[in-house]
């Protein structure tokens, strides 16, 4: 009877990770083709574009606003215009891919928060999500906790 129950803890913690894992690839696969559910960048909804036509589009917005980056400045009753053009790089591919990166991370919070409630360990369910927020701070549904 004493193997038995040393065994249990160990089956129950597997069972109980094989289903964390299954419900987080389940959220990925459910999230669709879409980029980021009800994201808009720059007024632009972005949700039911890839990645790739995300970063596309983001691109052709950067050039597009490069060609208007002049600073004006006046200065003892002159005018003086700065082009800015060459002094602002992004990254637009790095940048989508952290977005998506920390959106996905506040999501395996809140399946991970889910599972746990369901399974009725509520001091690790409690943790959790404020654990969420220190890692994706901007996730909302990880406030609504």
């Amino acid at each position: 009877m004493k193997k038995l129950n040393k065994k249990v803890p160990i089956i129950g913690g597997a069972v109980i990770g094989v289903i964390l894992i299954i419900y987080i690839i389940l959220c990925f696969l459910a999230s669709g083709n879409g980029f980021i559910k009800n994201m808009t960048i720059n007024g632009i909804k972005v949700n039911n574009m890839s990645k790739d036509e995300v970063v596309s589009f983001l691109e052709k917005q950067y050039k597009k606003d490069q060609e208007y980056l002049l600073f004006n400045l006046k200065a003892d009753g002159k005018k003086y215009q700065i082009d800015m053009t060459n002094n602002v790089t992004i990254d637009i591919d790095k940048e989508v891919s952290a977005i998506q990166k920390k959106y996905n991370l506040g999501n395996a919070y809140v399946g991970k928060a889910g599972a746990l409630k369901d399974l009725k360990k509520d001091s690790e369910y409690l943790a959790t999500p404020k654990e969420g927020i220190e890692a994706a701070p901007e996730n909302k549904t990880l406030k609504k906790f």
